[in-house]
């Protein structure tokens, strides 16, 4: 399971580019950073192709992370971060993540109604983005600030996703105990806006989680770590704008 500082940093770094899509992110400065720490399997990416970047705000907002050590200035570095020590195992996962969260940028970036939607269905749509791409952690953090500040019919269907999302991270670090009840907890609090709400389609959805906690209780504690993690559904979303159950 990833440190929890990392876990947490990551999450910052990846929800603060969703926020500002349309400008050169942090964590596309962080893919970046990954194709240089991997290393010459990782392809042509050197030094070079970040420094062009090093005075720009999103550079200076990812290297400001404590997960970071900025190396000396010195011919060598070029002012290069490095992680810190006891996180260079996890360099592969981290490059997973950012490459996760690059594809999610792209995508808005080629939404031309992207910036026209309403908060809290924006919020929705990338929260499906996030649990889409296994960023269950991330998804977690987004839908949550809207479900702090809903008052309204939609917050119980906040919390199924963001239940569903944590149920599913227990699962993916065989947490069967926390994985069991928050899946649980999550489709019941879903059920009442199936089939579809806010931009999204929810039967599916709803349907294939069911799946995956028969399954898990099947398996049990002692054998959770068989689980196919492949049967995770993905949110489909919807291209056209719908109207919520309230207003019909």
């Amino acid at each position: 399971m990833m440190e929890i500082e990392l876990r947490n940093q990551l999450a910052e770094i990846i929800l603060e580019s969703l926020k500002y899509p349309s400008s050169l992110s942090p964590v596309e400065m962080l893919e970046l950073l990954c194709k240089i720490w991997e290393g010459p399997t990782s392809g042509k990416t050197t030094i070079l192709d970040i420094k062009p970047y090093t005075t720009l705000p999103a550079y200076k907002s990812l290297i400001s992370k404590s997960i970071f050590n900025v190396s000396p200035k010195d011919d060598k570095s070029h002012n290069l971060p490095q992680l810190k020590r006891e996180y260079l195992n996890e360099i592969k996962e981290i490059h997973t993540k950012a490459v996760a969260a690059c594809e999610i940028i792209r995508d808005i970036r080629e939404n031309p109604d992207w910036g026209k939607l309403p908060p809290l269905e924006k919020g929705f749509r990338l929260g499906a983005f996030l649990f889409n791409q296994h960023l269950f952690f991330e998804t977690h953090e987004i839908l949550e600030e809207h479900w702090l500040e809903e008052n309204g019919p939609l917050r119980p269907l906040l919390q199924g996703i963001i239940q569903i999302a944590v149920g599913f991270y227990h699962l993916l670090n065989q947490n069967y105990a926390g994985a069991s009840s928050l899946l649980k907890d999550g489709t019941s609090r879903m059920e009442p806006f199936l089939p579809r709400e806010s931009g999204l389609e929810l039967e599916a959805f709803y349907l294939q989680t069911r799946k995956c906690l028969i399954r898990m209780e099947n398996l049990g504690k002692d054998r959770i770590h068989q689980f196919d993690m492949s049967m995770i559904p993905k949110i489909s979303i919807t291209p056209e704008k719908l109207i919520s159950k309230e207003s019909l």
